[in-house]
């Protein structure tokens, strides 16, 4: 079976759709070597044209970027001669696309028809679109109000990474066909082998000892993920707290305004690979995620907490699935005073802390190992695609 995934964004850019996409698909050809999966993406990183990653063949088409790391317009022309190439050499059983306002969602099912296969919509978020801009916020409502259940209806299906993003789109209209839930894979993301070492972080040029406490920030350095607000938080809880570090892990559009103005203690790394998340995540004694994103099903919550961190998380999307409020993590609203207080109880209580750890590692791990999770994307494909290619 061939499979064609179509996204603005793919690897060496980092976002929780992409990284949904490349870690289901490469565990899927893990499992089945019959299956082949090429992605047509667009080169928002200034890539390669055309590179192998992970067994995928992904192919790049030049870009108009609107929205940096989150909108983006291809070269049509360039990119329908590409699709339909494709599709001539590989005769794709299957098209998928990701996220309902990513504007490729709106023509992959069309597109698809016109080459005679089918076509698969993931969707991610259980909420409108968020931006400081409230005229983004209104075309990105009109979108998800009046456009998404349109396009929506002519994909053969319509998956959801979460129940709360289910639960959301039938509001919408939109009828979807299974949850295959995001993953983990919980052999790169474990705790530290020895608690007592001391620490080394990738992009920070100092150790951290086994008293010290970590509390680290990981995702994109826009408004609505809340790097801002932890960064507040950080000033009020440095002043409390003399053996507290803080890490922030990204890039984006905050990454230097924030920097500019850290003070002693507060670190940032730049974007990161996964390896060098799971190293620090190995070391971290605190994940915040400070979120008022439109969340799907959040990868660094299930990171940190298969790496056993103490996980605190806005009800943002199907964060809630992954952070139970009191029983594997705790839950706050998006605010500078609700972080100061929940970080306080943590450090604070060194038990409460280990036992929230301990029960999100257990989780994570039970419930969301990517093995499982591609295992049953694999039978949903089998039994719904194959032979569908004509």
């Amino acid at each position: 079976m061939n499979i064609l995934l179509i996204t603005p964004f793919f690897y060496p850019h980092k976002g929780g759709s992409q990284q949904y996409a490349e870690e289901l698909y490469a565990h899927l050809m893990a499992l089945d070597p019959s299956i082949q999966v090429d992605v047509l993406c667009y080169n928002t990183d200034q890539a390669p044209a055309q590179e192998s990653y992970r067994g995928m063949q992904v192919y790049r088409v030049p870009c108009i970027t609107l929205l940096p790391g989150q909108f983006a317009l291809p070269n049509y022309v360039l990119l329908w001669q590409t699709l339909r190439k494709l599709h001539q050499e590989r005769n794709y059983a299957l098209i998928n696309s990701h996220t309902r306002f990513f504007e490729n969602s709106w023509w992959t099912p069309f597109a698809a028809r016109t080459l005679g296969t089918r076509s698969l919509l993931t969707d991610h978020c259980a909420f409108h679109p968020n931006h400081r801009s409230s005229l983004v916020r209104a075309v990105a409502r009109f979108v998800d109000g009046r456009v998404a259940p349109f396009f929506c209806a002519a994909y053969d299906d319509v998956t959801v990474t979460n129940q709360a993003t289910y639960a959301f789109v039938q509001d919408l209209g939109i009828q979807p066909t299974a949850v295959i839930y995001g993953g983990v894979d919980t052999e790169t993301f474990s705790p530290a082998v020895d608690p007592t070492a001391l620490r080394r972080f990738p992009g920070i040029d100092r150790t951290f000892a086994a008293d010290e406490l970590v509390i680290t920030f990981v995702g994109r350095m826009i408004y609505s993920k809340g790097p801002q607000l932890l960064a507040a938080a950080a000033e009020e809880l440095g002043k409390r707290y003399p053996m507290i570090s803080f890490v922030f892990v990204g890039g984006g559009e905050l990454l230097d305004s924030l920097r500019a103005k850290h003070s002693d203690r507060v670190y940032f790394t730049g974007p990161l690979f996964t390896a060098d998340i799971a190293t620090i995540l190995a070391g971290t004694d605190i994940l915040v995620h400070p979120s008022m994103h439109h969340e799907g099903f959040p990868n660094v919550l299930l990171e940190a907490g298969a790496a056993g961190c103490a996980v605190i998380a806005t009800p943002m999307g199907g964060s809630q699935e992954i952070v139970i409020d009191g029983e594997t993590g705790k839950i706050i609203n998006p605010d500078v005073n609700a972080i100061i207080q929940a970080v306080s109880v943590l450090i604070e209580q060194p038990d409460l802390r280990t036992r929230l750890a301990a029960a999100i590692r257990n989780h994570v791990v039970k419930q969301f190992s990517w093995r499982e999770i591609a295992q049953h994307y694999h039978a949903f494909v089998q039994a719904r695609y194959t032979g569908s290619a004509t």
